[in-house]
């Protein structure tokens, strides 16, 4: 299935046009995927402050900077864990600023950034959401709690220690929507190694995932589920390459990425064009467009 990526606000009228056409003649059913994915920075020889972004989908290439991720106006170095909140659509990171670890929101029009908490002696690798809207984090190999799932308060940064887990420093976790009770790790084990497995959040049992495919990967970071295409994604901050990751273990190299990306995360998914199926023998017609308009990012799916 081929995709094509809307970058402005809304499509033009002979887009739209098209498609109409497309339902009245062929009997083909359209659906349009309102899909944003952002993803965040360290700071860089070039760039002197983390940064937001948003991407590509599929191949993972710049789309639009959208700014540096400033504490108060100060600097900041990285921007680690990125995950949205499902039941209000706020976007959270983890940021290393001066001198600890915070939790953060992020405006994702101007990336202004305003501090939930501190994380203290913690530094999360990756975060991420279950459908209730619990925030969930993953320690690296520095600070107390190392290589570690928390549950964190989202009002407050607070946290509450859930299990260690397998692997060490560079570790990226994520929910697969289908299996809402398991969460997904994907990390370093040995040097050289991989570690793949799910972590039963009501028993804290875990259980590998045999790994195939690509599987030279240095630094993991940012897992983040794509539910159009139903795989995982991450990046490969040791040497900046983009990565999909079936529920079942099958690893796939997309590509090289241009920047130092650290934090990934999707927005909010919306449908937001609706074509009821026409036959194309007159026995019916389509119904109504949907008032809603596609936004920036999205894709086409055909």
């Amino acid at each position: 299935m081929e995709a094509t990526q809307v970058t402005g606000r809304q499509f033009s009228l002979f887009q739209a046009s098209l498609l109409i056409a497309l339902v009245l003649t062929t009997g083909f059913l359209a659906e349009v995927e309102a899909q944003n994915l952002y993803a965040s920075t360290r700071a860089t020889f070039i760039k002197k402050d983390a940064t937001l972004f948003a991407i590509e989908r599929i191949a993972g290439s710049d789309l639009n900077e959208i700014g540096a991720l400033l504490i108060g106006g100060a600097t900041t170095v990285t921007a680690r864990g990125m995950a949205m909140d499902p039941v209000d659509g706020s976007m959270y990171l983890s940021i290393h600023g001066d001198p600890e670890w915070q939790l953060c929101t992020v405006d994702l029009d101007t990336a202004e950034t305003t501090v939930v908490g501190s994380f203290a002696s913690h530094m999360f690798r990756d975060l991420t959401f279950d459908s209730t809207g619990q925030l969930y984090g993953v320690t690296g190999g520095d600070g107390v709690d190392f290589d570690s799932l928390f549950k964190i308060d989202k009002t407050s940064g607070v946290t509450t220690f859930v299990a260690a887990l397998s692997g060490y420093s560079s570790h990226g976790i994520a929910f697969d929507p289908s299996q809402p009770d398991l969460l997904f790790h994907f990390a370093i084990a040995d040097p050289g190694q991989l570690v793949f497995e799910t972590i039963d959040l009501e028993t804290n049992v875990l259980t590998l995932i045999s790994l195939e495919g690509d599987l030279v990967v240095d630094r993991p970071g940012g897992l983040v589920w794509d539910p159009i295409s139903s795989v995982f994604r991450f990046v490969d901050s040791f040497d900046d390459t983009y990565y999909s990751l079936t529920r079942d273990g099958v690893l796939s190299e997309i590509g090289a990425i241009s920047g130092s990306y650290h934090g990934l995360a999707f927005d909010q998914t919306t449908t937001s064009l609706e074509v009821i199926f026409y036959d194309g023998f007159g026995s019916g017609g389509p119904s109504a467009w949907s008032d809603s308009t596609p936004q920036r990012g999205e894709t086409i799916r055909r």
